[in-house]
């Protein structure tokens, strides 16, 4: 008997179709009957029971209680196999192609049962997808932290290769109301930045400089920030006053002075704040052999933002090297090339703070460059012209009258021993 075989119009799910049209054999379909191209109607069946059995499973349940608190019945979360099975061909619960894969799936079931075992699916019960864990990705930026803080990091192709796999067509991912891409661009916003001056002399000396004491420092006088090595200067703002004010955490009865800045180019920044939110453009299959993987790595991304803004505290900066590849990595290799990244304040909600890269404030006479070795990302030329300067007339003195603080805390034992405030269980399996 000819063996059935299923084309490619009959199916609506990306990733089948391109494979049907690009292995299959032109041939009468089971189902429309017209002559195109089609694959075995069996392999359809097997790749949908292999997602079933990787990404599907029975709902839990649960018992329900009337008034009087009496169980009165059970309930199973998730639903019906054929809602699952619809789902990831792409079609409705009543076409036949589903009814057909549907009653194969049961078919095998019976056999399982026949042959001794327990039926892999069954009408009578619920099913819902497991929920993808990022491991994958949570164990490579743990080794990339690693690396950069006590490895090879200068010369270190596994960071570089990490951080491609990360980024890769980040680019293309749009907010959910597809309006606006993570990847921005700046042109007349106004920008602060601030700076400590508890003492007559430092106020004095901003007030005559304000555009050299509130920019960028010298390299010689750079240190190591969140976004910058020590001797690589970038600019760290925010789009109002009283965010850079809070950012440099100021104690009350301390002085701060702050300033308007513009940019004189347009600037493209990478939005973490959005990218928490963000979705790639091109859809994932769960038929795809890493779909795991790249699921993972989607869900990792919205976590992102939270791990790049932990506080450090003084005297902690090695903690920054991750980070400061990271942006290294995004002013040199991304594509397209960055001028910096915005994120969340940690000191003011809803407040965003920016940062740009080396590039982008120092004035150079060499073209800028994308590198294609990590350990060349520290020397980076910079663009021909800062694209921020000073506005002039813009100095607010601010008086630190009072500080308000947020803790979290933790109990301690009768023993002594503070309970751990580390979660190594975020991933856990069901």
């Amino acid at each position: 008997m000819d063996e059935d075989l299923i084309c490619h119009q009959c199916l609506n799910e990306a990733y089948l179709i391109r494979l049907i049209r690009r292995t299959g054999v032109t041939a009468e379909c089971l189902f429309c009957l017209k002559k195109r191209k089609a694959i075995p109607f069996e392999d359809v069946i097997n790749m949908v029971d292999d997602v079933l059995q990787k990404y599907c499973h029975p709902g839990a349940i649960y018992d329900q209680y009337d008034d009087n608190g009496r169980r009165s019945e059970t309930e199973q979360t998730g639903d019906p196999l054929v809602f699952h099975v619809a789902e990831l061909l792409g079609l409705n619960e009543d076409d036949p192609v589903v009814e057909r894969v549907l009653c194969d799936l049961n078919e095998g079931s019976h056999y399982d049962i026949m042959q001794g075992g327990e039926a892999r699916y069954s009408d009578e019960e619920n099913y819902e997808w497991r929920v993808i864990r990022p491991r994958d990705a949570e164990a490579r930026w743990l080794n990339f932290q690693n690396e950069m803080k006590h490895g090879n990091r200068f010369f270190s192709q596994h960071a570089k290769g990490f951080l491609d796999w990360l980024f890769e067509g980040v680019s293309s991912f749009k907010s959910p109301d597809g309006s606006m891409s993570v990847v921005r661009e700046l042109v007349d916003d106004q920008i602060f930045r601030a700076r400590r001056c508890d003492s007559a002399s430092e106020y004095d000396s901003i007030i005559s400089k304000p555009a050299v004491e509130l920019g960028p420092p010298p390299k010689e006088a750079a240190g190591a920030g969140r976004m910058n090595p020590k001797g690589l200067a970038a600019f760290y703002g925010a789009f109002d006053r009283k965010t850079c004010v809070a950012e440099l955490r100021p104690p009350v009865g301390g002085r701060v002075v702050s300033g308007e800045f513009k940019l004189t180019r347009p600037v493209r920044v990478l939005d973490f704040i959005a990218l928490d939110e963000a979705y790639e453009a091109r859809p994932l299959s769960a038929f795809e052999a890493n779909y795991e993987e790249q699921m993972g790595r989607r869900i990792f991304l919205k976590t992102l933002h939270a791990k790049i803004t932990v506080p450090v505290l003084p005297n902690q900066e090695h903690e920054y090297l991750a980070t400061q590849v990271m942006a290294e990595f995004l002013a040199t290799q991304f594509d397209p090339l960055l001028d910096g990244v915005l994120f969340e304040s940690a000191q003011v909600q809803k407040g965003t703070n920016l940062t740009l890269f080396n590039h982008a404030v120092v004035a150079s006479l060499e073209p800028r460059t994308a590198f294609t070795n990590l350990d060349d990302l520290l020397s980076s030329p910079p663009s021909q012209t800062p694209a921020i300067e000073y506005v002039p007339d813009t100095l607010v003195r601010h008086k630190v009258c009072r500080v308000e603080f947020m803790t979290e805390d933790l109990r301690r034992d009768d023993d002594g021993q503070p309970e751990s405030d580390e979660h190594y269980d975020d991933w856990d399996d069901y």
